[in-house]
């Protein structure tokens, strides 16, 4: 079988690990172009930049073709949103100026679903070692939230939550007090 009918070889898939070291070296390259970027996950060559293509299997594949050595592989858009959002995430977490051994009353966003209250939440964020993250559980009204927090100077509109904010604040202040003492 010659080369133009030879069916097209099975490009391999990166892993959302993978995704996250391209995307994570991808928002360095931004500031600093000398960024290191990851080695070819084919032939584990260095890489000095990469481009996007469609993919042809469907809609959601792209798939990303290595310099200098060509090598491409594919990956899904939807995945690579999610990462992308991890990416930043991890890199909001590290820019932050807060102390991680304490806990914080956070503006955070409703869950988008038709039937939630269109307010502004107030959750407890603070650093989970696990996964080097600021995470927050559900609003102090007791209604699920978007994870994240909002910024600081964000307007709180849920009346349960301003309601429960002042015994959140003294909890708050005595912990933290009690922390620093020690």
């Amino acid at each position: 079988m010659n080369k133009r009918n030879a069916a097209p070889a099975v490009l391999p898939r990166l892993t959302s690990t993978q995704l996250a070291q391209f995307l994570a070296a991808e928002e360095r390259a931004t500031q600093d172009p000398d960024t290191v970027r990851p080695d070819c996950t084919v032939c584990g060559a260095p890489v000095t930049g990469w481009v996007v293509g469609l993919g042809m299997e469907h809609e959601d594949e792209r798939v990303v073709t290595v310099q200098p050595c060509r090598h491409q592989a594919t990956y899904s858009v939807k995945v690579a949103e999610v990462v992308a959002a991890n990416v930043r995430a991890q890199a909001a977490a590290e820019a932050t100026d807060l102390d991680k051994t304490r806990v914080y009353l956070m503006p955070v966003a409703r869950l988008e679903l038709a039937d939630e209250p269109d307010v502004t939440h107030l959750a407890l964020y603070s650093w989970c070692e696990p996964v080097k993250e600021w995470t927050h559980g559900m609003g102090i009204c007791g209604r699920s939230t978007t994870q994240g927090a909002l910024p600081d100077d964000t307007e709180v509109t849920c009346p349960g939550c301003l309601k429960w904010k002042p015994v959140y604040d003294q909890i708050l202040a005595q912990r933290n007090q009690k922390e620093a003492s020690r």
